[in-house]
């Protein structure tokens, strides 16, 4: 990667509207889970007759059995600039001398694409005490 290309990224994470929530053994759990519902509910299907754009991808993750929970919500500018990035990582591969079990092939650019789903619901995963929200909004 690029000088340019790191210096933008190291930027832009400093500077742009990302909000990340990491907690550990969250002893009111009922309390995030409800407020993320609520949102991941509240966010309106795409409606096909205007033309909204989502501006932002939203995901809440809750772990039942350790109670840690990850909520994050990222520009969809960063995130595709994120894309491009790691677009640019799997131009220049490399031959591994180990395989990996998070080796995956994947299209950045139909990644990219997400936003013209626009604001809605992506995703809802519940397993046991577990749960998985994705939203754009």
């Amino acid at each position: 990667m690029g000088k340019k290309k790191l210096l933008i990224l190291v930027f832009s994470l400093l500077f742009t509207a990302c909000y990340i929530d990491i907690r550990e053994n969250v002893s009111n759990p009922e309390y995030y889970i409800k407020k993320a519902v609520r949102e991941f509910e509240r966010v309106e299907r795409p409606d096909f007759f205007r033309s909204r754009k989502a501006t932002s991808i939203n995901i809440f993750v809750y772990d039942g059995e350790s109670k840690d929970m990850i909520r994050v919500s990222l520009p969809l500018w960063f995130l595709n600039l994120c894309f491009d990035i790691a677009g640019d990582f799997n131009d220049e591969e490399k031959p591994i001398d180990k395989p990996s079990k998070w080796d995956c092939e994947v299209d950045f650019q139909a990644l990219k694409e997400l936003k013209k789903l626009g604001p809605g619901p992506l995703m809802e995963l519940r397993d046991g005490k577990s749960l998985i929200l994705i939203w754009m909004r």
